[in-house]
């Protein structure tokens, strides 16, 4: 009997915890809120109208003096701003009416085309989760640095354990990042001797071993070490291709540019400098096994064993005429191909899989800690970044028509970001980048960094060297958007216990107090088991879009943040935003519509999405208001397959968000 009960108890234990186990992942797979969007905005794109409130924000100010753009006992003027086009506004430091008028008298059509950059300061999976949907398929390039999982980094586990838990975080992240990919989407891993194997077996693991094309070694040190048996010099890059068989037809353009220096023209070819190449190719085909005679010596050739000659017979003739064929550089050797610069600069060189030829990781240092004050270089020693022209020469091989997006969800310090806009520079590129960062680097090192980079190529001691050219501002990222997203933390942080949702609580009373009383707190409810999206998200008032905050752990303690409903909606529906608009209901107490005009991440669907505060809310009075809005967009030759509205509305045509918002937050289909 004893035993018998012990049993039921154990199976009631057991179910229990097997909803806490479910409820848990449901609360981390939950889509997380947007608390924050800013953007970084050259000034060469600010319309004038907007400057002298700029002038007037000290925060801004004294931002810019910060970062070594404004001379610390400096004043900035309308003359300064005209003459530093590259130095990028902050929307942070000023409120939400002034982006929003911002956004919408920037000289773009397509707001979502023009930013060029994209930081979000989240953990990683959360940010892949989120943002999954909008660039679904649309990257080429993803490049990331984890840790390397070598005793410094913040992993819970420190024994043989160790290696699971580091496999388990990149898979995870690694399955997620795939679903970002194109076809064609490469995806580069750096990481050192310590987790190299694990490495390789885990991205197989998710790309196919099929799928896997090589382990690159970058030369990473040039000092020696006599603290090892043997001084590590290198780092490895494992690279995996989404399809390889579909970069292997494109394999042509995964090219890196001919080196000039290695052509020469000793016998003054008319044709221009040249180099010689082996005239043998692999494999054995008939028609090109033939013999070759060296007309100076008479020694006779055939093909290396398991090799031929590259051309028919015929045209070695011709080529041998033309005097493009050579044996050797003294006229005694084999036959050999002469290729020249005018061929190569087109076409140029395969890359070969050692890197020796890059900087290395003290350059990167060196190159990060020059753009910061002194009093940073002990903070910066710790950073230990990758050099930009490392990811330089990923770019640039990966690239196809140099417009791609480049993703980086181990950003680090920023050399993503960097790398790709000394690129776009360069070659006159529309590269993208996309950076997740979680660590405190977010605020300290990465968003000052792409700030200064846009503002300046070169830097010492945290100053500029010089301002950008005219060509480089011209290549200057056009916008940066900046997001911060809840933490699951947060999540779990905001459950509310079934007393307090029925009574409110000390929390919302104090954000009332601070903030007023026409706001609200988000409280998840948490009701076991958490059956569907309902439940979790009871608490989130959609007639109110603009009063929702979420109390939000920081390392001073828990502060108060506004919910932004229209960009996690853009996100979770995977909206390309071409502009934003404001319209007031004069008949219906001047009430304020947020609008988004969108595509759908394909661009097939024009999709519409209205958004207002419905207090004292007049459904006839509104009908008409829209009405009259849609005839003045029709006439005007906009046309919209999906309008949604929060709330309800009886306007026809127009379909209420709210369902689909709470589904698409909990991960569940449209």
């Amino acid at each position: 009997r004893v035993v018998s009960v012990f049993q039921q108890l154990a199976a009631e234990v057991i179910k229990f915890l097997v909803k806490i186990e479910e409820t848990e992942k449901r609360l981390f797979e939950k889509k997380k809120f947007v608390l924050e969007t800013d953007y970084l905005v050259p000034m060469q794109h600010v319309p004038e109208p907007f400057w002298s409130e700029i002038l007037a924000n000290e925060a801004q100010l004294a931002e810019w003096r910060a970062w070594g753009m404004l001379k610390a006992d400096g004043n900035a003027n309308a003359a300064f701003l005209r003459e530093n086009l590259t130095l990028s506004l902050h929307t942070r430091h000023f409120d939400r009416d002034f982006t929003r008028r911002l956004l919408e008298a920037l000289p773009f059509n397509d707001l979502d085309a023009a930013t060029d950059g994209l930081l979000v300061h989240s953990e990683n999976w959360q940010a892949l989760n989120l943002l999954g949907e909008r660039y679904r398929e649309q990257v080429k390039t993803i490049y990331i640095d984890p840790p390397y999982n070598t005793g410094g980094d913040d992993f819970l586990y420190r024994d043989s354990y160790q290696h699971s838990s580091w496999l388990s975080m990149i898979y995870d992240r690694l399955t997620l990042g795939r679903e970002w990919m194109r076809e064609d989407g490469v995806l580069f891993v750096s990481c050192d001797e310590n987790e190299q194997p694990r490495g390789r077996l885990c991205g197989d693991a998710v790309f196919g071993e099929e799928n896997y094309v090589t382990d690159v070694i970058w030369n990473a040190r040039k000092s020696v070490s006599s603290d090892t048996l043997i001084s590590l010099a290198h780092h490895h890059t494992l690279f995996w291709a989404k399809r390889k068989s579909v970069v292997d037809t494109n394999k042509h353009t995964f090219r890196l540019p001919a080196e000039k220096a290695k052509f020469s023209n000793q016998d003054n070819d008319p044709r221009g400098p040249w180099t010689l190449d082996p005239f043998d190719a692999p494999n054995i085909r008939p028609n090109l096994t033939y013999e070759i005679v060296n007309p100076n010596t008479g020694e006779r050739y055939m093909p290396p064993p398991g090799r031929c000659w590259r051309v028919p017979k015929e045209e070695f003739e011709r080529l041998l005429a033309e005097g493009r064929i050579l044996f050797g550089k003294t006229g005694t050797g084999k036959p050999m191909l002469k290729r020249y610069w005018s061929e190569a600069k087109e076409k140029g060189k395969a890359p070969t899989t050692l890197w020796a030829d890059l900087p290395t990781t003290t350059d990167g240092t060196k190159l990060l800690q020059s753009m910061f004050p002194i009093e940073m270089k002990a903070y910066l020693d710790d950073v230990k970044p990758k050099p930009p022209g490392l990811i330089e020469r990923i770019a640039r091989l990966s690239s196809v028509d140099a417009q791609e997006p480049v993703l980086d969800f181990f950003a680090g310090s920023g050399t993503t970001g960097h790398a790709v806009i000394n690129l776009n520079r360069e070659d006159g590129g529309r590269r993208k980048f996309i950076l997740v960062e979680m660590s405190e680097y977010f605020d300290t090192v990465l968003l000052p960094r792409i700030a200064k980079v846009m503002y300046s190529p070169e830097w010492k001691d945290g100053q500029p060297k010089r301002r950008a050219t005219p060509e480089e501002a011209e290549r200057t990222p056009r916008l940066v958007k900046i997001i911060r997203l809840e933490s699951y933390e947060d999540t779990l942080h905001n459950l509310a216990a079934a007393a307090e949702r029925l009574h409110g609580g000390e929390r919302e009373r104090a954000l009332r107090e601070m903030v007023g009383e026409e706001t609200y707190l988000l409280r998840y409810w948490l009701e076991l088991p958490l059956a569907n999206a309902e439940t979790l998200l009871k608490g989130l008032d959609l007639t109110r879009p603009f009063a929702g905050y979420l109390e939000i752990l920081t390392d001073e303690g828990p502060r108060y943040k506004p919910l932004d409903l229209v960009e996690t909606l853009n996100y979770l529906y995977g909206l390309r935003v071409r502009r934003y608009e404001t319209w007031y209901s004069s008949g219906d107490g001047d009430r304020l519509y947020q609008v988004v005009k969108a595509t759908d991440r394909e661009e097939k669907r024009r999709v519409l999405v209205l958004w207002r505060d419905m207090a004292d809310y007049d459904p006839e009075k509104e009908r008409a208001f829209l009405e009259g809005k849609f005839d003045e967009m029709q006439a005007a030759g906009e046309t919209w397959d999906e309008i949604w509205i929060n709330g309800d509305s009886p306007t026809p045509g127009v379909s209420s968000l709210d369902p689909l918002f709470k589904r698409l937050m909990m991960g569940e289909a449209a």
